[in-house]
């Protein structure tokens, strides 16, 4: 059992993906580590604030009141920035680590210097309890972690050797601090790797419940977020909606394993179209593909429709008998309006879409056998 224990550990942990699954989940890693920075300094300002009144109120005014005055602006400023950094910064995950770093290290070195006894507080000890706390708060990849922990050890240690002329003081210091860096950095490791695979499972967990496990096109409840999401921000000119032509009879002739080969296939022309053209595609049921178009300056969504109808039926796919079909879709578009509901807009996409449908009828343009596949 130990050795299966340990085995699961090795696999789990030391051969971890850390740099994968940190760039995955990087914007719940940065939220994570920028609100650890905010509570930090936002801790710092109350303690500021009620030393403030106590070195005024109790002592009735010293030179340490008016320190702490002084300081309590200039923890704001850092509190603001902090925020600053992480709304405008966020593709920037490694500034924001650095200044988690930075001004947790300033948090926590500010509060021990407030409340631990004055004959301690030039200690190394309280030093090494910043690089601790901050190791193992932090959420980021080992290399990182031991290259900060190394640093600021270096730091440390050289103020702690400084007018130490014990030579048993020398090695006490040495040695503690060796111990509880090794120590603070494993269990922070450990702490960030538990807290990424929360992170990952989170994420796993969204993406089933907001993606189409077929086509891995976003669903129908996606779809009715993001239109409203749209909408709020003005960022959407239309609504276009395709099927495939002729599809139950597909499903009937070549059975639904190739029936939903095609809306594989279809799915995977949409998601190339999606980026080229500003179009958000979803699956909005059977074999029914329905896109909300964002804003692309002057260009008419309906102008689209053309285009990804041709890029659908360049290819064609093969059934298990050997047989090969083209595929082909009808579509229709729905410019939006303020004010529109989604069902709105659907309603009179699918007039155009059927319209489409019944002019690619009658000319001939079906899914259907085009030869059997060599």
């Amino acid at each position: 059992m130990a050795q299966a224990f340990f085995q699961r550990i090795n696999f789990e942990f030391f051969q971890y993906k850390w740099m994968d699954i940190y760039q995955k989940n990087k914007k719940a890693v940065q939220y994570e580590n920028a609100v650890f920075t905010w509570n930090g300094l936002f801790f710092m300002m109350v303690v500021d604030l009620f030393l403030i009144l106590f070195y005024s109120a109790v002592k009735n005014g010293c030179p340490e009141a008016f320190r702490y005055v002084c300081a309590f602006p200039i923890i704001l400023l850092a509190f603001f920035a902090a925020r600053w950094a992480y709304k405008y910064n966020l593709p920037d995950h490694f500034l924001v680590v650095g200044i988690s770093y930075i001004a947790g290290t300033l948090t926590l070195c500010f509060c021990s210097f407030m409340i631990i006894d004055p004959a301690i507080q030039s200690s190394f000890y309280s030093f090494f309890l910043v690089t601790t706390l901050l190791t193992t708060l932090i959420v980021d990849v080992p290399r990182r972690k031991l290259a900060f922990l190394l640093l600021w050890d270096a730091l440390m240690l050289t103020t702690g050797f400084v007018g130490v002329s014990d030579p048993y003081r020398l090695r006490s210091v040495f040695i503690h601090g060796m111990i509880v860096s090794v120590a603070s950095f494993l269990f922070g490791c450990f702490t960030s790797w538990r807290k990424l695979q929360g992170f990952e499972s989170a994420r796993e967990l969204l993406y089933v419940s907001t993606h189409d496990r077929l086509t891995n096109l976003k669903n129908r409840e996606k779809l009715y977020y993001d239109f409203d999401e749209l909408t709020a921000s003005k960022d959407i000119i239309g609504v276009i909606i395709f099927d495939i032509n002729s599809f139950k009879q597909l499903n009937d002739t070549y059975g639904h394993i190739f029936g939903d080969q095609a809306i594989e296939y279809v799915a995977s022309v949409l998601r190339t179209c999606e980026e080229r053209y500003g179009i958000q595609f979803y699956r909005y049921g059977g074999d029914e593909f329905i896109g909300l178009v964002r804003r692309l300056g002057d260009e008419r969504p309906e102008l689209l429709i053309p285009y990804i109808k041709r890029y659908v039926a360049d290819s064609t796919l093969c059934t298990l008998d050997g047989i090969e079909i083209r595929i082909q879709i009808s579509g229709g578009c729905a410019p939006y309006h303020d004010g529109d509901t989604l069902e709105r807009c659907v309603n009179s996409a699918d007039d155009e879409m059927y319209a489409d449908k019944e002019a690619m009828k009658k000319a001939g343009q079906i899914s259907g056998k085009v030869q059997n596949c060599q």
